[in-house]
C-alpha cells in the first residue's frame, strides 16, 4: 500500500546525470509496469531540472510516449545557477548548446500532459525574470493559476537590469515570490558599493505587468539582511519594512511610464493586492504543503532561528 505514495513527489534532480558522462540513472529502469500505472495515478508533484538537454537527458524517463500525468499539480523547474549570482537564463544570456547535443524532446513530447495548476521556478534572479525557457513548451503555462518564484536571500546586490519576458498565463491568480535563506553563508565580495542592497526592478516589473486581480505575495524578503556580515544592524523585521518602501517608491515612479502607463485608480488596486509576509507569517497561514516538502519548510525556519539566536547574542554582548 505504501509504493504508490513513492510516486507523489518525483524529483528527477536527484538522478542528475554528471556532465562528464560518467553516472546516469533513468527512473524509467526503476519505474516498470504495473508501477508506470502508479507514476501516472499518485503523481502530484514533478520536479525537473533546467536545461534538460544538458544537465538532465533522462528528464523524460519513459514518459513521453507510454504514461501522461493527468493528476499531475505541481510542476518544479530548478534553473542552473550563474556562477554565485543566481539567474535564470535570459535572451542575453543563454549558454549555447554542447556542441552536437540537440535538444533532449521528452520535455516537447510531454506536453499534453503537463499541465500543473501551480508552477514554482527556483534560481530565479532578482535582476531579471524570463520566462520563456528554450525547451519548455508554451502549453506548460496554460491552466498555472499559482506561479512561486525562488531566489537566494544571497544573492549579490547588481544595479543592472534586463527586461522582464513574461508568457500569457492566462488563468493566473497569485503569484509568490520567495526569498530563501538556506544558501551557504559567506562573506560577500562588494562588486558595488551598494551590493548589500536588493534589487527591487525585477520584483517591479512583475507587478506592473500582471493585471490587478493577480495577488503577488512577498515571502521573507528581510531574511536578505543575512547576505551583509555587519547585518547593518538591521532586524529582519525592518529589513522587509526597508525593501517594502523601495518597492512602492520604484512601483509608482515606473507605473506611468512605458510600456505600463498605469491610472491612479488601476494602480492603487494593484498595490491593494501586493503583501508581504515574514516567513512564520506564511507557514502559519499559507497552505505551503502543497507546494513544499516539509523537510524544506523546517529548513528555512532552522536558517532563520540561527540568525536570530546570533543577533540576540550580539545584542547581549553589546549590551555588556
Amino acid at each position: 500500500m505504501a509504493l504508490p505514495l513513492l510516486y507523489k513527489r518525483i524529483d528527477t534532480t536527484h538522478a542528475q546525470a554528471q556532465r562528464d558522462g560518467t553516472g546516469s540513472e533513468d527512473l524509467s529502469s526503476t519505474v516498470q509496469i504495473p508501477h508506470n500505472e502508479w507514476v501516472e495515478r499518485y503523481t502530484k508533484s514533478l520536479t525537473i531540472g533546467y536545461p534538460p538537454d544538458s544537465l538532465y537527458p533522462s528528464l523524460g524517463f519513459g514518459l513521453g510516449s507510454s504514461i501522461g500525468l493527468p493528476n499531475l499539480k505541481t510542476l518544479q523547474i530548478q534553473l542552473p545557477p550563474r556562477g554565485d549570482n543566481l539567474q535564470p537564463l535570459h535572451p542575453s544570456h543563454v549558454s549555447h548548446y554542447p556542441p552536437n547535443v540537440p535538444p533532449v524532446p521528452s520535455i516537447s513530447l510531454l506536453r499534453e500532459q503537463l499541465r500543473p495548476k501551480t508552477l514554482v521556478i527556483r534560481n530565479v534572479s532578482t535582476r531579471l525574470i524570463n520566462l520563456h525557457l528554450p525547451s519548455i513548451p508554451i502549453e506548460v503555462y496554460e491552466n498555472v493559476e499559482s506561479l512561486m518564484l525562488i531566489s537566494s536571500s544571497y544573492e549579490k546586490y547588481q544595479p543592472a537590469t534586463l527586461p522582464l519576458d513574461l508568457p500569457i498565463i492566462p488563468k493566473l491568480k497569485k503569484v509568490y515570490w520567495f526569498f530563501d535563506p538556506t544558501f551557504p553563508e559567506r562573506r560577500e565580495v562588494a562588486i558595488h558599493k551598494e551590493w548589500y542592497k536588493v534589487n527591487v526592478w525585477g520584483i517591479t516589473q512583475l507587478i506592473l505587468a500582471l493585471q490587478p486581480s493577480v495577488r503577488v505575495s512577498i515571502v521573507n524578503v528581510g531574511s536578505t539582511i543575512l547576505k551583509d556580515p555587519n547585518h547593518r544592524c538591521m532586524s529582519v523585521e525592518n529589513r522587509q519594512r526597508e525593501i517594502e518602501r523601495q518597492l512602492w517608491d520604484e512601483v509608482r515612479m515606473k507605473s506611468g511610464e512605458e510600456p505600463y502607463s498605469w491610472n491612479l485608480d488601476d494602480l492603487e488596486e494593484r498595490m491593494g493586492t501586493v503583501r508581504f509576509f515574514g516567513l512564520e507569517v506564511f507557514v502559519g497561514d499559507e497552505e505551503w504543503w502543497d507546494w513544499f516538502d516539509v523537510g524544506e519548510m523546517r529548513n528555512w525556519n532552522t536558517a532563520m532561528g540561527n540568525f536570530l539566536n546570533r543577533k540576540v547574542e550580539e545584542n547581549r554582548r553589546v549590551a555588556r
